[in-house]
């Protein structure tokens, strides 16, 4: 992609944001260097949110001194609607998505000045370095073991390809997941026709996989999607994350929508996946077997969180098939994992 082709879209969407994690958000959006004279405008979307955000000091006063930024609002609740409404006013050529509990780097648009100009295979990129800061009260053992589940990373080198019908460690998730124009366009056209059924993020909700689907997107149009060690952001969990009861929510929402959303991208894969889908005999082995292995080792917490992973990934199995079953619906419902 050209340099002279070249102009962003920040889109940010937002429900019910921490004051304190969400100003720090718009500070960081604030602060970037704008490369040249490409051309730059931020879209925020209110998700609903009770107040609405434009009655925010802290909105407002970003507004002032921002005159390219503005707020749009979204009332069907879910980050996918959100996300279709916040791109149909965009008018650049790259389209990058903040999360509003994402610090970005204040030379995050530089950095992907260069990747887009040198790798021009490459429509989708995400951070390679993801740095997660707890606000508020976390626990010693919380923050020692659960920052991977909030995408902390760290890479040395940019990590990218192209592979169909699976999730690629390389992908980029969706914060500071930035894509060229057409892909977002391409994943727009599908929700919009209904191609994409899976369960969203929709308020207290933790199911996810529309970042994944955009991603697959890209891939599908034969482009290749990747991270880069030059793209930072610190992910800031405000204090009603950073507890036990939310990561295992978080686990199992994330796996119990993989698959769905992956036979929405491809459906071609839907006959593996009900063939693969584990029966009930094998579950009761599979949960028994790590009830075991973690006991042993007295790792009650950490059991709780695979066991929430586990269940999420059987389920998503027997959502595809549009079943139920019996020792996943008693597990989920004693676990609390809804």
């Amino acid at each position: 992609m050209d340099n002279l082709a070249l102009g962003f879209s920040l889109l940010v969407c937002t429900y019910n944001p921490d004051e304190q994690v969400f100003s720090r958000t718009l500070k960081s959006i604030q602060s970037l260097v704008i490369p040249g004279d490409i051309p730059v405008e931020y879209i925020i979307v209110d998700n609903n949110s009770s107040p609405p955000i434009t009655q925010l000091d802290y909105v407002q006063e970003f507004i002032r001194d921002c005159p390219w930024a503005k707020v749009i609002q979204e009332t069907r609740q879910g980050v996918a609607f959100a996300r279709v409404t916040g791109f149909q006013v965009t008018k650049n050529s790259v389209i990058m998505m903040v999360d509003d509990d994402n610090e970005i780097s204040s030379l995050y648009l530089k950095s992907l000045v260069d990747l887009f100009t040198k790798y021009p295979s490459v429509a989708a990129w995400g951070p390679g370095n993801i740095n997660v800061e707890f606000i508020g009260d976390a626990s010693d053992w919380f923050s020692n073991n659960c920052k991977r589940f909030f995408q902390e990373k760290h890479i040395r080198h940019n990590e990218y390809g192209c592979v169909p019908e699976t999730w690629a460690s390389f992908y980029p998730y969706g914060t500071g997941l930035t894509t060229r124009r057409e892909v977002m366009e391409r994943y727009c056209s599908e929700m919009k026709s209904g191609n994409f059924t899976a369960p969203s993020r929709q308020g207290k909700s933790l199911s996810s996989g529309e970042d994944n689907q955009i991603v697959w997107e890209a891939i599908k149009m034969g482009y290749a999607a990747g991270i880069s060690p030059s793209l930072t952001v610190n992910h800031l969990i405000a204090t009603r994350k950073s507890n036990l009861d939310y990561v295992k929510r978080l686990s199992f929402g994330t796996a119990s929508s993989f698959l769905s959303c992956l036979v929405d991208s491809f459906p071609e894969v839907k006959p593996w996946v009900l063939a693969n889908t584990p029966s009930s005999l094998s579950i009761a082995r599979s949960v028994i077997k790590k009830t075991i292995q973690y006991s042993i080792k007295l790792e009650f917490r950490m059991l709780i969180i695979d066991l929430a992973n586990y269940l999420g990934g059987v389920s998503s199995h027997y959502l595809v098939a549009q079943k139920s079953n019996p020792i996943v619906n008693f597990m989920v419902q004693q676990l609390k994992l809804r």
